[in-house]
């Protein structure tokens, strides 16, 4: 499933966001880098590369790291 860019999505289950920065099809997230956080307590972020380096996501590991503004879908 491709998400449009710049929509942040929510899973309750899984307590994880995703803000996709570009249309990603199946398997085309190569790499990925999990970024902490400096704040204890607070949730990661995983950043989503392409096989060429290119960011095309980022996943947040807890509701209060997401970005002021951006209300999950």
């Amino acid at each position: 499933m491709t998400e449009e860019p710049f929509q942040l999505s929510w899973d309750d289950d899984a307590r994880a966001g995703y803000l996709p920065l570009a249309p990603i099809g199946p398997g085309e997230a190569a790499h990925q880098r999990v970024v902490g956080n400096p704040v204890a307590g607070l949730g990661d972020l995983v950043l989503d590369f392409d096989a060429q380096g290119r960011l095309l996501g980022v996943e947040f590991l807890d509701r209060a790291v997401t970005p002021p503004g951006l209300d999950p879908a």
